[in-house]
């Protein structure tokens, strides 16, 4: 289907806070920003929600299609009766009102709880903002480690905290890449819970591209 639009994988490696159990648990797959700044911009960005609460974070590509992980689409599946919507806006720690009505979602159909943590979700109506170019061209190593990307996510600011729903954005650093996965790590700040699907974003000549979808946290397992 249309899949063939997707970006990479994006992984956080964590520091301090925000570090989830080993990726072998289902705590890995829980990816606010930490020590971000709360933003305006990157308005096709917004938020996930069911019955108001911010759960993952999303790209509008189309009118009225969101790409976000396949893991927040299973969540999505798990909760049919609930109020799921697409929040575009700077948000605000609470419940978010509004947004546009999820008709449904569907995973990358590779996903197996690691591979392919892609997933699109189709919008009832059409939002209004402009969507977001996508990267869909391969990544190699060679050209992007050491570049500088920008995460925008609605999630938590800390391990703990209940204040998910901002709109919050943050800088790091491309680390390291495993085939379709890229890693990223920056000393004192990270991604957490609600910023999963949420986009790893490149300031081209163009414009801002997507690069990756957030899909987990690693424990930062080096020295720097």
């Amino acid at each position: 289907m249309r899949f063939a639009l997707t970006a990479a994988l994006s992984v956080a490696l964590a520091g301090g806070a925000c570090s989830p159990a080993p990726v072998e648990t289902p705590a890995a797959r829980d990816a606010a920003i930490w020590n971000g700044d709360p933003t305006s911009d990157f308005t096709a960005v917004g938020a996930l929600t069911m019955d108001g609460d911010a759960f993952c974070t999303g790209t509008l590509i189309a009118p009225d299609v969101v790409l976000t992980a396949a893991h927040c689409v299973t969540f999505l599946d798990a909760e049919p009766d609930g109020d799921a919507r697409f929040f575009v806006g700077d948000g605000a720690a609470g419940p978010l009102e509004g947004g546009v009505e999820v008709d449904i979602a569907v995973g990358h159909p590779d996903y197996d709880g690691w591979t392919a943590d892609i997933g699109l979700v189709f919008l009832a109506d059409d939002a209004k903002e402009e969507p977001a170019f996508v990267q869909v061209h391969e990544m190699v190593a060679d050209d992007w480690n050491g570049a500088w990307i920008t995460l925008v996510g609605y999630g938590i600011t800390g391990d703990g905290e209940d204040d998910s729903g901002q709109k919050l954005m943050t800088e790091v650093e491309i680390y390291a890449f495993d085939e379709d996965v890229f890693f990223h790590y920056t000393a004192g700040t990270n991604a957490c819970f609600g910023d999963s699907g949420g986009p790893s974003l490149y300031e081209a000549e163009d414009g801002w591209v997507v690069l990756g979808v957030l899909s987990s946290i690693f424990p930062h397992l080096h020295d720097d």
